[in-house]
């Protein structure tokens, strides 16, 4: 995820944004996880009335928070780094500076439910990781924007589970219905407040 403003913004780092509209999405890491976690950092709160707030201005998807700061409705936006990539080489006058980014995780994991067959995983996942080499199936990952399937463990999410630690209450912000995801034993040590 990244947070990012227009080449010629005048802000320089995350903590300018104060007084701002920062476009956001929903159910996202780079969306909405990042944003919230760094404003707690920053001790933001949300809202742009107040001098220390940055308003949150939740958008559908990440290329419409991109064409809602290229417009000039946002000052800056929170999105998925590859979506801010693909819209500067479609864009090549279209400039931005990042504020912020997170931690790389997997793009896009695939789960299965516990108890799935062993035999059915292991056949499955030697599909998707022979995709790539499939005229037929790489033509279908081209058209979602995928190069290759490739392996991940849940060790790969400890940042963004230190960053759900973290948010704390702000979870809530995210108006998602449900506590935050606890990380799994082991995946992240405890912290200074015992997390």
């Amino acid at each position: 995820g990244v947070v990012f403003v227009m080449d010629n913004s005048p802000a320089k780092k995350f903590e300018d944004l104060r007084g701002k509209r920062l476009g956001t999405v929903r159910t996202t890491t780079g969306g909405a996880v990042l944003p919230l976690f760094l404003m707690k950092q920053a001790g933001m709160s949300d809202g742009q009335a107040s001098a220390n707030g940055l308003e949150l201005v939740w958008s559908g998807t990440h290329d419409d928070v991109i064409r809602e700061v290229v417009a000039g409705n946002m000052d800056a936006g929170a999105v998925k780094d590859l979506r801010l990539l693909a819209y500067e080489k479609a864009h090549p006058d279209v400039h931005f500076r990042i504020l912020a980014e997170s931690d790389r995780y997997p793009n896009n994991a695939l789960v299965l439910r516990q108890g799935f067959p062993a035999d059915q995983r292991q056949a499955l996942v030697q599909t998707l990781r022979a995709m790539d080499h499939d005229p037929d199936a790489s033509a279908a990952l081209a058209e979602l924007s995928v190069r290759r399937c490739l392996p991940c463990e849940m060790k790969e999410y400890a940042g963004l589970y230190h960053l759900l630690v973290e948010l704390g209450p702000r979870w809530d912000e995210l108006k998602i219905e449900g506590p935050a995801p606890r990380p799994p034993a082991g995946i992240i040590p405890a912290t200074s407040e015992g997390h």
